[in-house]
């Protein structure tokens, strides 16, 4: 999963990293699933946040990633600016 987040303007990359990991911390927090800045890490406005997490049913996964998006929709609506969501079964 690809999350896009958009920021208001921000002084510096450090203020930057702060909203992130900020992110990135409620989002394990609350459903145990690892994240990471994976683009945009040098933008000021901008990052990208990928996930990844395994399920024995597809319907688990996507299910579950509904419920990331609700949460970051929820928790931190200013800076929710796209998403993508894979999900591949073999």
């Amino acid at each position: 999963m690809k999350i896009e987040l958009r920021f208001p303007p921000v002084p510096s990359i450090k203020d930057k990293r702060k909203i992130v990991n900020s992110v990135k911390m409620k989002i394990f927090s609350h459903f145990k699933i690892p994240a990471a800045e994976v683009d945009d890490q040098n933008l000021y406005n901008s990052s990208v946040i990928g996930l990844s997490f395994i399920s024995l049913k597809k319907d688990h996964c996507v299910s579950k990633g509904q419920k990331i998006i609700s949460f970051i929709e929820t928790n931190e609506p200013e800076f929710l600016y796209d998403y993508d969501m894979l999900v591949e079964e073999y």
